[in-house]
């Protein structure tokens, strides 16, 4: 209800949501071209008059609904963080590329902008942590800064001597509290004091970890952290220490996510694959494309009870390991177009799942997002008997 179906000449058919945004019908590529003529839903299915006969479709509606860019709202629509935040209901914080930082209202769908000046090192921000009223931001160099939205306020906290490189992410720490790690492309993994906003030695390991994306603490293992490397495959750290293990013998490429759970480890890499890592066991079990993974890396993994959530360049998925099946989504779901990045992902207290990228970003609580998991029905159309044709029939006599 509040949605129409909208004929175009040469264009298809699209759906308009209540707020007037125009959604593709997704029919295979049927009707992508086509003159339509007339436009008629009956029974859950649509029926589509063109120049060229009478069509049928499905006519679900959009699974998700995105933002993107608009006037009043996001500057521009390529999203690389997200953060919702935990301290004023109904607002985000969005990160942009070229279009910096954006306090989104999600009532309103207006958003206030900060660092548009595209030669600015938060131009693109890479991450957001909200600190009570002060936001935490990462961006085209290895400097943490503390910004303070209300009075514009802005400090920087150099990582590096050389401004080589991005910072990549910053991950609140649960044993430290008041603390974060904060990622860099060129000038390592660095734990911060928040409070008296200075680097403090996590010890030899940490300092001797090279190009990361990623690092998770491990609550089944105190003190130690999980590391997202490019070149080194997932790594276990001592903090405070010089231990250094690697974690998984299956992971194939540079690792860009991690998710700790109480019975395994999950981790997500380029090009396109999952790996499980059993913490009874040690076994190591890998999944890619070829498997049913979105293509691309693999950079949101948010488990979900006994499923788990992953976002990757190429989609987003609901993967069952007792069944071993990926449900994927993509724009035509209502997912925003041109793919999802690594650093656009958070999780609500509510429990919803927020994941973006080149066409903007979106929210969803994954109990809500409706999955047909009724086995499909196998219809026999053709047999072939040493290369010769039998009709169905004959073969089910046989």
């Amino acid at each position: 209800p509040g949605w129409a179906y909208v004929g175009t000449r040469g264009g298809g058919v699209l759906l308009v949501d209540p707020e007037g945004r125009l959604w593709p019908l997704d029919s295979g590529g049927t009707l992508d071209s086509a003159d339509v003529l007339a436009v008629r839903e009956r029974g859950g299915v649509l029926w589509v008059g063109t120049i060229d006969g009478l069509f049928s479709a499905d006519v679900t509606p959009p699974r998700f609904r995105s933002v993107g860019a608009a006037p009043g709202g996001l500057a521009v629509p390529e999203v690389v963080s997200v953060h919702v935040s935990r301290r004023t209901p109904g607002v985000a914080w969005v990160g942009t590329i070229r279009g910096g930082l954006h306090r989104y209202d999600l009532a309103t769908g207006t958003a206030r902008r900060w660092f548009a000046d595209p030669t600015h090192s938060l131009s693109v921000t890479f991450d957001i942590y909200e600190a009570g009223d002060v936001l935490w931001l990462a961006g085209l160099e290895p400097t943490l800064f503390r910004f303070e939205p209300a009075t514009g306020g802005l400090r920087a906290i150099p990582l590096a001597a050389e401004p080589d490189g991005v910072t990549r992410d910053i991950v609140p720490s649960a044993a430290r509290p008041g603390h974060a790690w904060v990622v860099t492309s060129d000038a390592g993994t660095h734990l911060v004091d928040l409070n008296a906003e200075t680097p403090v030695d996590a010890g030899p390991a940490v300092r001797a970890l090279g190009p990361t994306w990623t690092v998770a603490e491990d609550p089944w293992v105190p003190g130690t952290l999980l590391a997202a490397t490019e070149g080194d495959g997932l790594r276990r750290l001592t903090i405070g220490g010089g231990a250094s293990t690697r974690v998984g013998d299956c992971t194939p490429g540079p690792v860009v996510s991690v998710a700790p759970t109480a019975d395994a480890i999950w981790a997500g890499g380029e090009p396109a694959w999952l790996a499980r890592i059993d913490r009874a066991t040690g076994a190591c079990r890998l999944w890619t494309d070829a498997d049913g993974l979105p293509g691309g890396g693999t950079g949101g993994l948010f488990p979900d009870g006994d499923h788990l959530w992953v976002s990757a360049n190429g989609g987003l998925a609901r993967f069952d390991p007792t069944a071993n099946v990926f449900t994927t989504f993509s724009h035509t779901d209502g997912l925003p177009t041109g793919g999802l990045y690594y650093h656009v992902r958070d999780r609500s207290a509510d429990g919803r799942i927020w994941v973006g990228g080149a066409g903007g970003f979106t929210a969803f609580d994954p109990a809500a997002v409706p999955v047909d998991e009724a086995p499909a029905r196998v219809r026999l159309t053709r047999v072939l008997v040493d290369g010769e044709p039998r009709s169905v029939e004959q073969w089910a006599a046989a």
